[in-house]
């Protein structure tokens, strides 16, 4: 689902807030999103139960478009974009980011993270991540063990996105959360 479907919309203004998340890659088309001017910031809801940590991000942004079927987005001044589908799947971008993909299911994906590289979450914790501090290509399966380490040695456990703070529109979808990846144990 894009932002520039043939859906009526209902435009929310948000009046206070910080929206902050961990990001994973989905991408959005944006089309028509408004500009946010005012500060609006929501507190990040996601617990760093991640030994790997959350990455966070703040959008200052005062409008938030909310479409009929529950799915919504918002852009940042500096161009930074969230999109919730009405499954609550989401997609953030932007060029601090990369591009954050969070599926209904919770499994994501990340390209262009500040770490580097591409990460990918699967539904039962195992990842991959191609490139960044990994220097290689790795995978780890859902109990921890690991394939072709990189450079060598344990893996680092990847950041993973933080969850967006929803919509304060009725109707607005909930985004998912996403998935801790399994953590890398020595072999």
């Amino acid at each position: 689902m894009t932002a520039a479907q043939n859906v009526p919309v209902l435009l929310v203004t948000v009046l206070t807030g910080v929206l902050a998340l961990a990001l994973t890659g989905c991408t959005t088309s944006g089309a028509g999103a408004p500009t946010g001017t005012a500060s609006s910031v929501a507190a990040d809801t996601e617990p760093a139960e991640n030994p790997g940590g959350v990455h966070a991000l703040t959008f200052n942004t005062d409008t938030a478009v909310v479409q009929t079927d529950g799915s919504w987005f918002v852009t940042n001044p500096d161009g930074t974009q969230l999109h919730v589908n009405p499954d609550g799947s989401w997609a953030a971008t932007g060029s601090d980011i990369g591009t954050i993909t969070v599926n209904a299911d919770g499994s994501w994906r990340w390209t262009g993270s500040p770490e580097g590289g591409v990460i990918d979450v699967s539904r039962d914790r195992s990842w991959t991540w191609i490139g960044g501090i990994n220097k290689g290509s790795m995978r780890v399966k859902t109990d921890g063990t690991y394939d072709n380490p990189g450079g060598g040695g344990t893996p680092v456990l990847p950041a993973k996105p933080g969850t967006p703070t929803p919509a304060s529109a009725p109707g607005a979808a909930t985004p998912k959360t996403p998935i801790n990846p399994a953590i890398p144990v020595e072999k």
